[in-house]
């Protein structure tokens, strides 16, 4: 693979540079919210830079039929890239990697959490959950970013140290979506779409299998928006995502972990919603059921009272929007082993840790973890810009690229 990227690249580096802006992902089949609002925001800024997105979501452990399916997709990223004098990525993209350039083009790696809380990257190699040296040499892993864009300035070593890549080049300007996270009304228009949802799903079938769930959702936010209902709160359980193909990734929590939380949560007159990492196989118990299936981790907050996972980055996210966090961590000594963290569990995070169930269930119950406890932990993690437009984390981005095209020689 390696060899036909940065063959062709070669064959397409004399083609002239547009005053093009390129997004490349392996994370999901559509662009990202990130990228959705970064372009939005060039758009307006200004109309005449043209805007190009191809992504398509690499599944991990797909073998031969996995690479073949996804090779189209790596050939128009290897063209897309040709022509655009600004590349933009939020993941590892071989076409940067392997691919050759011009003094015309620019590469910005914005990576797609927030945070650095679990291991990930270089910072994994010849790890369990990570990629071996061979393999990471071959592909000459996350190589090539001129510019690597970080949530605050505490990222900055554990970044350089992921993307192999000098300090330097890391650059303070946190995700779009942090935009949306800090935005009360975005928070209260999510709701109610996550609570039609749901009483649309009750009208067509009252006593589906997961009833339960969506009626807990509707009793603890009813009809007077933000009414409480005593016995009726909501924790959201979001695990990190394990690699691997299905049904053969590493097990730090299992089905039988989730269920004791369930039914200890329920014990306490909590209920426990699930929504997994977008690219992970759900493994024992159910996903997110129907009505809430299209509705990501972040969205589904909006409706919870606390926030529980393991190692997820999604924590981030919670702290922003002001959620007591919880973490259940049943196997952490081979987690360590396997991957590892940039942040001490037992000092850094914004929560109690536990490995039992059911000791996180009374946690949460007798309200352990703080919504002041959670600011501090995202304030010190993720930088917000200053002023007051509701769409500055977009716009900073926006405007860096726009410099980029205007400073690049040609």
């Amino acid at each position: 693979m390696r060899f036909g990227i940065s063959g062709l690249s070669r064959l397409l580096k004399p083609l002239p540079k547009r005053r093009r802006v390129v997004f490349l992902s392996r994370e999901s089949d559509k662009p990202s919210r990130d990228f959705k609002d970064i372009k939005k925001a060039l758009g307006q800024l200004d109309p005449s830079i043209e805007v190009r997105c191809v992504t398509k979501q690499w599944v991990a452990g797909g073998g031969l039929l996995g690479q073949i399916r996804f090779f189209p997709c790596m050939l128009q990223q290897v063209w897309a890239q040709a022509r655009a004098r600004v590349i933009v990525t939020d993941t590892f993209v071989p076409a940067i990697s392997c691919g050759h350039r011009t003094n015309e083009q620019h590469v910005v790696q914005i990576w797609h959490a927030l945070g650095a809380f679990k291991r990930f990257g270089r910072s994994t190699i010849n790890l369990r959950e990570g990629t071996s040296s061979a393999v990471a040499t071959a592909q000459r892993m996350h190589e090539g970013y001129d510019t690597v864009l970080i949530s605050a300035e505490p990222c900055r070593t554990h970044y350089a140290e992921a993307f192999g890549t000098d300090p330097r080049k890391l650059r303070v300007a946190p995700l779009p979506r942090v935009d949306h996270l800090i935005d009360t009304a975005v928070r209260v228009e999510k709701r109610k779409e996550i609570l039609q949802s749901c009483r649309e799903s009750k009208e067509r079938d009252g006593s589906r299998q997961d009833a339960d769930t969506r009626d807990k959702i509707l009793k603890r936010w009813c009809e007077s928006e933000g009414a409480k209902e005593k016995g009726t709160q909501i924790a959201l359980w979001a695990p990190s995502m394990r690699k691997g193909a299905p049904g053969r990734q590493k097990q730090w929590i299992t089905s039988k972990d989730v269920t004791a939380l369930r039914e200890a949560l329920k014990r306490h007159g909590w209920t426990l919603l699930r929504s997994d990492h977008p690219v992970t196989q759900a493994q024992g118990a159910a996903p997110a059921s129907d009505p809430l299936s299209g509705f990501t981790t972040a969205e589904l907050m909006s409706v919870a009272d606390a926030f529980v996972t393991d190692y997820s980055s999604a924590v981030f996210e919670a702290a922003l929007m002001g959620l007591p966090c919880y973490f259940l961590t049943p196997k952490i000594d081979e987690f360590q082993k396997d991957c590892g963290s940039y942040l001490d569990p037992y000092q850094d995070l914004p929560g109690p840790v536990s490995k039992k169930p059911e000791e996180t269930a009374k946690q949460i119950a007798d309200g352990a973890a703080t919504s002041q406890a959670a600011h501090d932990f995202a304030q010190q993690w993720v930088t917000i810009p200053p002023g007051t437009s509701p769409t500055r984390c977009a716009d900073g981005i926006a405007h860096f690229l726009g410099d980029l095209l205007d400073q690049l020689p040609h």
